[in-house]
């Protein structure tokens, strides 16, 4: 009878939960559970053996209700989607050979047809067209003919209709500016480590400023020890470099990535980006502190949900962050699962961007759902599993997806292993738990919607790697070996190899590696690292970010001692194509220039936003224009970061 009650309550609360009601009695080979994404569906190809009673963990045949979703409640006020509105994002390096590139924007808004002129100008002299005709194929230019002994401007102008537009912002370098194959943003005296590096618009001009928090480092929850240092929140003016502001959380926030998280995003529609944050009040010594923070574990501050003006850094409000209670309750008495704070951003009515507030990993889970209105937070709902069955317990990861998996033009978004619709109410889950990284994005492009790809960190006898469809939860395919506990921490997705049509899909299971095709068909030898990819070069292949701290270690074996070396970025199984990158990696974005993507590192006290100086052969709307991207790089400010994905396929024909 325990499997009775959730179900009738279920249906008293008007459960959305696309197939996870009852179903009638069926054949033994036709199991209910296919419909959740437990088990595959009939007729998969994937050879996973069914699994033993004793195999599925108990009451996986509960189902869920949405204890806390109010009908009729308010998604959003905009009338039309608030998004970022960019310049051209003009920039221009010095390429070896007296050369300089010269890359600029592709935006979403601009005509068919649209050509552009470029200009320079040396010292203080006129402007001089640089390319007999408007350019039509790509949004980039190679400049072999400046004299770079002396400062020079470039600008471009848009040619739509036969006639010249506008002036872009303009770009200079200095007489014999070094090739070094980055922008440098100087952060302030004192720093030598960053943590995060959120990109948005703070200002409002249309450039992609920074906001860095620091120090590096920090605790892990389950690990207690007294904060060493408070982190601070840095704005910097993308154009100038110039510091903006900076923002101390002081010592009531305990000091580490699952404390502290942030999103820099517009959320009111002035064009402006706002910073958000998990706060307490601030203490500006340990002494002046909550007990908890000088015992090593600040689970007695008040804590809140900050938004900040990103152009000042002063508060324009700031609500309670989701409570606490009893800390036992989110599964141990530690803190450790307490204190896993997550945030995102989602256009739950599909036009006004809402911040999501989540707590909880491994056990009990909330997500709050704010909006920002008349310099106002307002709350939306609250979605929670604390009422639900095992099957929607502890399935957390270290990142939330948002993506609008059903179609209707409106956000839903993935909390680990949980999909949450749009209003708040259930959609489904797999019920396998938590693992550290996922991705949802188009990774079998011939068949209709989007893919996740999951990897399971906890023990289970398959699926340690799967991948679902995010529509309902169905697998698709899955690794079919047992997987031990903490035995597989990353999955990736990326076209690297145009021998498999579609994206990849691999990773890393101690010194064993899982590398399938998007049809989920083996591929053989060795598989790729999962540290960073990027498109660098110009065809639709995505490269890797190499180097750094290594690759994968056989357990146990110490981590290599000294400073990192310098990155490499390659080709899978191919030519490596720049060397030396410096520092580490913070950032993969489409920052500035034409569609390929910019790698921020932090070193000798700046920022390094290395960007590509290969000529492109095509042009394509700025990767930051697409919901899913901008999403991915929105997140990438707290957790394990996450290369970001497009809501389109992006890659070789398959």
């Amino acid at each position: 009878m325990r499997s009775a009650l959730p179900l009738v309550l279920a249906f008293a609360a008007g459960l959305h939960a696309p197939g996870l009601l009852a179903q009638p009695a069926q054949p033994p080979q036709s199991n209910p559970l296919q419909t959740i994404g437990t088990r595959p569906p009939e007729g998969n190809d994937s050879g996973l053996r069914p699994l033993s009673p004793e195999e599925i963990p108990p009451n996986l045949n509960f189902y869920a209700m949405d204890p806390l979703y109010k009908p009729g409640t308010p998604l959003g006020w905009s009338a039309e989607r608030i998004e970022e509105e960019l310049d051209r994002g003009l920039i221009a390096l010095p390429a070896e050979g007296n050369r300089v590139y010269v890359g600029w924007r592709l935006l979403r808004e601009d005509p068919e047809g649209i050509a552009f002129n470029v200009y320079r100008a040396t010292a203080n002299g006129e402007g001089v067209r640089l390319n007999p005709a408007p350019l039509r194929t790509t949004t980039d230019f190679v400049d072999t003919t400046a004299p770079l002994d002396r400062p020079n401007t470039w600008w471009v102008r848009a040619v739509v209709n036969g006639q010249e537009q506008e002036p872009s912002p303009r770009v200079s370098l200095a007489a014999n500016a070094p090739v070094t194959g980055y922008k440098a943003i100087k952060l302030r005296d004192g720093l030598t480590s960053i943590s995060m590096v959120g990109v948005g618009d703070l200002n409002g001009d249309g450039t992609y400023d920074f906001v860095v928090k620091h120090p590096g480092g920090g605790k892990d929850p389950g690990r207690l020890s007294v904060s060493r240092d408070t982190y601070k929140y840095d704005g910097y003016d993308g154009r100038t470099g110039a510091h903006l502001w900076t923002i101390d959380l002081g010592w009531n926030v305990d000091m580490g990535i699952w404390w502290t998280p942030m999103v820099v995003r517009d959320l009111d529609g002035d064009n402006k980006a706002e910073v958000m944050m998990r706060t307490a009040p601030y203490a500006a010594t340990l002494e002046e502190a909550y007990p908890g923070a000088r015992q090593g574990n600040a689970l007695d501050s008040p804590e809140f949900l900050a938004v900040y003006d990103g152009e000042t850094g002063k508060l324009v409000d700031q609500v309670p962050w989701i409570e606490l209670g009893k800390v036992q309750d989110w599964g141990d008495n530690t803190g450790n699962r307490a204190s896993r704070h997550l945030m995102a951003v989602a256009y739950l009515d599909g036009k006004t961007p809402a911040v999501l507030a989540a707590r909880g990993t491994y056990g009990m889970m909330k997500v709050d759902a704010w909006v920002l209105k008349d310099r106002k937070l307002e709350k939306v709902w609250r979605w929670t599993n604390e009422r639900a069955p095992f099957l929607y317990h502890g399935q957390g990861q270290h990142s939330i997806r948002v993506a609008d998996i059903d179609g209707d033009g409106m956000d839903e978004v993935i909390n680990g292993s949980v999909a949450i619709d749009h209003d708040g109410r259930t959609m489904w889950s797999s019920g396998l738990g938590h693992g550290d990284r996922f991705y949802v994005t188009d990774i079998d492009p011939t068949r209709p919607g989007y893919e996740i790809a999951y990897i399971i960190e906890e023990a289970h006898p398959q699926l340690g790697l799967n991948v679902r469809d995010a529509r309902n939860g169905d697998l698709i395919f899955g690794s079919r070996e047992p997987n031990q506990d903490n035995a597989i921490d990353q999955v990736l997705v990326g076209d690297i190899d145009p021998a498999y049509p579609g994206m990849e899909v691999w990773a890393n299971k101690g010194l064993k590696q899982l590398f399938y095709t998007a049809k989920g068909e083996p591929i053989p030898g060795e598989s790729p690292s999962t540290s960073d990819l990027i498109w660098w070069d110009a065809d639709l292949l995505r490269e890797q970010v190499q180097g750094g701290f290594g690759g994968p270690r056989a357990p146990g074996a110490p981590a290599p001692s000294g400073p990192p070396p310098g990155r490499t970025i390659g080709k899978w199984k191919g030519e490596t194509l720049t060397r030396n990158i410096q520092g580490a990696s913070h950032q993969v974005a489409d920052i500035f220039g034409d569609w390929r993507e910019e790698l921020i590192t932090f070193t000798n006290g700046e920022l390094r936003i290395y960007s590509t100086t290969i000529p492109a052969s095509d042009r394509r709307v700025c990767l930051m224009q697409d919901p899913f991207y901008r999403h991915y790089v929105t997140t990438r400010t707290m957790g394990y970061p996450h290369v970001p994905q497009l809501s389109y396929y992006l890659g070789v024909a398959p």
